[in-house]
């Protein structure tokens, strides 16, 4: 999820973030704020939900950085309370989680040649609404891994640095991954 390594100074930003100092925390999340984008935008799509749920994440970060205890990189962190907030997001919308709505699609104005009848319509949209959930209940680990490799183009080495651990595991879990998701 991170796009940089962390710098030094990032420890002195986070603990002055978890001593309540929120400037620390403004300078400290800008480099994290793209890849939450990223994630929140391939799991759901409609452009002004990602801005409202990451506007969810950056509070929720903010609010809980305290318990953070650096047994991980902040990058997994964030990358859980994203998650997390993308599955309330869902949770939130369950059971009027499809909208009937025959002219958008993802937020994007459905092509009328392409899905020209009702049926078309909801069966793309139901596709798109079970693809959705199914990430979204991914185990942490492997949605991150899948996500790292899928939508942000990592290599295996680089996803082994982000999750510390060997490039096997890496390799293992985006199979798991894809094995979860093709499961009915």
């Amino acid at each position: 999820m991170q796009t940089r390594k962390p710098l030094k100074d990032d420890k002195e930003l986070i603990s002055r973030a978890q001593a309540g100092e929120r400037r620390a925390f403004d300078q400290l999340m800008p480099p994290y704020i793209g890849a939450m984008r990223g994630k929140l935008r391939f799991m759901i799509k409609r452009r002004d939900d990602v801005e409202d749920v990451l506007q969810v994440a950056l509070y929720r970060a903010w609010r809980y950085l305290p318990k953070f205890r650096g047994d991980c990189a902040l990058s997994t962190w964030l990358y859980y309370v994203v998650h997390t907030c993308a599955l309330n997001y869902f949770n939130a919308r369950r059971p009027e989680g499809l909208s009937l709505d025959t002219s958008y699609v993802d937020g994007e104005p459905i092509d009328p040649p392409d899905l020209a009848t009702p049926e078309n319509t909801l069966e793309a949209m139901e596709t798109c609404a079970q693809i959705a959930f199914r990430w979204a209940v991914l185990p942490e680990v492997l949605g991150q891994a899948l996500f790292l490799y899928e939508i942000e183009q990592r290599s295996y080495a680089e996803i082994a640095t982000i999750q510390s651990v060997p490039i096997g595991t890496v390799r293992s879990r985006i199979h798991r991954a894809r094995a979860l998701l093709l499961r009915t």
